[in-house]
């Protein structure tokens, strides 16, 4: 007997596509999510909530949304930037989001309700990137005006300011530890509790975009323009490899 090819569609509430992918009945289904975000603004950032059932959506359209991974619905709009969202980022608890925008703002938001907790000032220019410490007590953000700030979440207090980039800082990450902070420009690996410059990770010949440490947190990887990722050693600093296979 000839077995009938069927269709499994999925498709989300709002502006959404609808894929349909034809598979054989033996065959799993696949799924494919497209969400069009608002009028189609350019999306500049996800992340999932720890759960894995929220999604965050940062985007051109100055507003983050929330949306629920099982169905694709819209949860709900966050509005309160003035410009582009660069960088969403939640709690390791799933309770708060927080999100960084060109108009030289963090703000930090209730997930459960959609509430507009605290807004950080201090940057001088966009904010690229957002990371919250291992418990969920410090908040990291970088800046096209070269600088990190360490904030307490709980009170919205600035730490302290870590200074010394080449460059924009793309990107910032907490060692698993919490212990050790690295940031994307130039490398730079900072001690979390004082503040005090490491050492620098300097064999990339551009920006660095994307740092992320290993789960063990001996290991930093670094995606940089120069199409190249790096892998390094965080007690040394020693680069153990280096992967080239993104050239243009």
């Amino acid at each position: 007997m000839v077995e009938t090819p069927q269709k499994r569609c999925f498709g989300l509430s709002g502006r959404t596509i609808l894929r349909c992918a034809t598979a054989q009945a033996q065959e799993p289904p696949r799924r494919e999510l497209i969400i069009h975000n608002g009028r189609g603004y350019p999306v500049h950032s996800v992340a999932f909530s720890p759960d894995g059932k929220v999604l965050a959506s940062g985007s051109r359209g100055n507003t983050i949304k929330l949306w629920e991974v099982g169905s694709g619905r819209l949860l709900r709009s966050l509005g309160g930037h003035r410009n582009w969202v660069n960088c969403v980022a939640f709690s390791p608890d799933g309770k708060m989001l927080a999100s960084g925008s060109n108009d030289m703002t963090i703000k930090l938001w209730e997930v459960a309700n959609g509430g507009l907790l605290l807004s950080l000032e201090g940057h001088s220019d966009s904010v690229n990137s957002v990371a919250f410490s291992p418990d969920g007590k410090m908040l990291a953000s970088g800046s096209v005006d070269k600088t990190i700030k360490l904030w307490e979440v709980g009170s919205g207090r600035l730490l302290r300011s870590l200074e010394g980039q080449s460059g924009s800082v793309y990107s910032a990450a907490f060692s698993p530890d919490g212990k050790v902070l690295a940031s994307g420009s130039s490398d730079k690996l900072w001690e979390v509790g004082s503040g005090r410059f490491l050492r620098s990770l300097e064999r990339h010949s551009d920006n660095v975009n994307s740092v992320a440490f290993s789960p063990d947190g001996k290991m930093l990887a670094s995606g940089s323009r120069d199409g190249t990722i790096k892998f390094w050693e965080v007690g040394s600093g020693r680069l153990v490899r280096s992967l080239e296979g993104e050239r243009k």
